[in-house]
């Protein structure tokens, strides 16, 4: 009976000290009011026509990145990438029917793994190269988009980089960067950029 008693004692106290500590967390991470400097957006504090809705219809967009044309190219999650054309002030929102949307073979989309992040080659062109690499089968121009996203590895849920051309028939010729990036259901980065020093810049999460 008395180690019931204390047994009870030591679980309530426990509860009490998460109890006490969530709320603490609470207030540390959510106060009444943010650090100056940090006040953020206020969306009520715009002025009329300041937002405009450009795509719409998309399901857990993730990244969005522009063409030198204007046209723009939107990752979702769940793998897809949809290039939609230039869109200008005062167009209707764009849907995914109005652009070309692509599959992206292998992803796995899982919690808040799935595509993820989408950069565009700082030397992406639209014309033809000026000189071929040596090892290149045919004169193409560099339109390479690179990929981050979960797939199914040997040991779980690995996130991957993956290169891609853009031409009109989708996404072509992959190329694996870097692969067996640790990954979960939860917390797996997923940003990509290139740098001003012309590396590719990868984030991964604590997964």
């Amino acid at each position: 009976m008395r180690f019931s008693v204390v047994y009870v004692f030591l679980l309530c106290s426990l509860a009490l000290s998460l109890t006490a500590c969530n709320t603490l967390m609470r207030v540390l991470m959510s106060p009444e009011e943010p650090p100056e400097g940090q006040e953020g957006l206020s969306l009520a504090g715009l002025q009329e026509g300041a937002l405009a809705v450009v795509a719409e219809g998309l399901q857990v967009p993730w990244e969005l990145a522009f063409l030198p044309d204007g046209s723009f190219l939107v990752s979702e999650r769940l793998g897809r990438v949809t290039k939609f054309p230039r869109w200008e002030e005062g167009d209707e929102p764009l849907r995914p029917e109005d652009g070309e949307v692509w599959i992206v073979a292998g992803v796995l989309e899982a919690g808040e793994g799935g595509l993820m992040g989408l950069a565009v080659h700082p030397g992406y062109s639209l014309g033809a190269p000026a000189a071929p690499p040596l090892d290149a089968p045919t004169s193409s121009p560099n339109q390479w988009v690179y990929l981050m996203f979960s797939a199914e590895g040997s040991d779980g849920v690995q996130n991957r980089v993956e290169r891609f051309r853009v031409t009109e028939q989708g996404l072509v010729d992959p190329v694996v960067i870097v692969e067996e990036i640790p990954g979960n259901r939860f917390h797996d980065g997923g940003r990509i950029a290139f740098g001003p020093d012309g590396y590719l810049y990868i984030t991964t999460g604590d997964a």
